[in-house]
């Protein structure tokens, strides 16, 4: 039986409903007849195990429901975890394995399986499984949402927006994850101009109806850039960014957390509604800057403004184009900040110009890729130091 998953169509909502993967013919018919007496027709069932899931979940969609069959893995839970890097937010796994064995059902419950079922499997005992997975009856479970990473430029012109932009592709292309870059300063486009990409009126609409919008309406709204990475860019008249509200961002952002590893979003400088409703999002944010003294003294203020890091959100400091002539000598930016940057990213000229280039030939020059591997390296450990939980919880947000 062939294991390749049937995707129809680019839309992000044409995944399958469900797919699973097991390694036995009798575990195999159960399933198909579950998928389709819970209505499933569009679900999927395949020859192999966890492994052979991976391999195919790393260059296809995820479904929505995923059953995968642990029997023979020597790890199972380092085959989890490497699941949880293919696998995309959203996604209920139950796991079948051959071992009646608590311990091993406790550390998949902690890290965000929804369900352990050993074999031999039986059709009603699955069906009433797959029938509460698929209603949101297993628990009262939080959401698994991807990480939010918020990009802030403490002043115009510090390369904020470029950094974003060669964050998401390097988290997309090199890292392998499914990316959605937001550029919410709407009267600019930047992000589009970066990448290349046509501004998407849509995205403008969306954020405008606000209320109204669900997860076809903002597909509509998503420009599609590279298979993993994905991007939400206007440019719209030079009073628009002012009608954004922390609504709208709420909203735009939590729909694209339940399909995205990452999503970016790019914020426009100064204090506003939308600014206000970031200090309540669980998160990264990433303050940008230069070396001169007007950014040291905005460092300080926006540090004031959003307080002091805790459990679900922190802030990091990026130092952008280090040793320009209008730097400050290192212990006096320092100083007048109150810390050391957390990233010191050196002047390049070429990245200078990258809006000029666009497109793969500027978001692949060796210098934006090295600020932005540096980036997700400090991202990345930071959340390794600040968790209490499995990685799989926290790949798809289940808080502890």
């Amino acid at each position: 039986m062939s294991s390749q998953l049937k995707v129809v169509g680019d839309s992000q909502s044409e995944s399958l409903r469900a797919a699973a993967f097991v390694n036995d013919n009798d575990s195999a018919a159960i399933l198909k007849r579950c998928f389709t007496d819970l209505g499933l027709f569009d679900g999927s069932v395949h020859r192999g195990t966890i492994e052979t899931a991976i391999k195919e979940l790393d260059r296809n969609r995820s479904p929505q429901v995923l059953v995968v069959d642990i029997t023979g893995i020597e790890l199972p839970l380092d085959a989890m975890q490497r699941l949880s890097e293919v696998c995309e937010p959203g996604v209920e796994v139950l796991v079948v394995g051959e071992r009646n064995d608590i311990a091993l059902y406790r550390s998949l419950a902690r890290m965000g399986v929804a369900e352990y079922v050993f074999k031999p499997l039986t059709y009603e005992i699955l069906s009433d499984i797959l029938a509460r997975v698929t209603s949101g009856g297993i628990q009262q479970r939080d959401q698994k949402l991807g990480k939010l990473v918020n990009v802030l430029g403490v002043r115009g012109g510090v390369g904020a927006s470029t950094l974003a932009a060669s964050l998401a592709w390097h988290l997309s292309e090199t890292v392998g994850r499914r990316v959605a870059l937001v550029d919410f300063d709407i009267a600019f486009g930047n992000a589009a101009m970066l990448l290349d990409s046509p501004p998407n009126h849509a995205f403008y609409e969306a954020l405008e109806t606000s209320e109204r919008v669900d997860m076809l309406l903002l597909e509509r709204a998503t420009t599609k850039v590279t298979e993993r990475l994905f991007l939400c860019s206007a440019m719209e008249p030079i009073d628009a960014s002012s009608r954004v509200t922390g609504a709208a961002f709420h909203t735009i952002v939590s729909l694209l957390r339940q399909r995205f590893h990452y999503v970016i979003s790019d914020l426009p400088a100064g204090r506003n509604d939308l600014i206000d409703r970031v200090v309540f999002e669980d998160g990264a944010l990433v303050m940008v800057s230069d070396g001169g003294l007007a950014c040291a003294r905005e460092v300080a203020r926006w540090r004031s403004y959003f307080g002091a890091s805790q459990a679900g959100r922190y802030m990091l400091h990026v130092q952008n184009k280090f040793g320009g002539l209008s730097d400050l000598k290192p212990k006096e930016f320092e100083a007048a900040i109150g810390q050391a940057p957390d990233i010191i990213i050196p002047y390049d000229k070429r990245v200078a110009t990258s809006a000029n280039v666009g497109g793969e030939a500027a978001m692949t020059q060796r210098a934006l890729q090295r600020a932005a591997s540096a980036l997700a390296s400090k991202l990345a450990g930071h959340q390794h130091e600040t968790k209490k939980r499995g990685f799989f919880a926290w790949m798809l947000g289940k808080k502890s």
